[in-house]
């Protein structure tokens, strides 16, 4: 549950601000009397609203369709990483191991 979605407010709205948009949110009855509340209260809980900040801050459907050219390639068979082994590596451990 996004309470920041449900109540149409951003992650920086005062709690005067909140408080308005439930009243908003109840003359609109979109949701819940029961799931406004709790939207409510997570936003006007000290803890809770740094909590809910932190897990909504990032809008995922923008970053969704940000990968939908990589879901696509994927999809068509194409690499669209070439990459290749370095062996240098390898060499110089073995000349290590054959040292000691």
């Amino acid at each position: 549950m996004n309470p920041y979605k449900i109540l149409k407010v951003s992650a920086d709205a005062a709690p005067k601000e909140i408080i308005q948009a439930m009243g908003r949110a109840m003359r609109e009855k979109r949701y819940s009397g029961r799931k406004l509340a709790q939207a409510q209260k997570m936003l006007l809980d000290p803890i809770l609203g740094v909590a809910q900040r932190f897990l909504h801050c990032l809008d995922l459907a923008n970053i969704k369709q940000s990968l939908e050219p990589f879901d696509t390639l994927k999809a068509n068979g194409k690499q669209h990483i070439d990459l290749t082994r370095l062996t240098i590596f390898d060499e110089d451990v073995c000349n290590r191991k054959k040292s000691s």
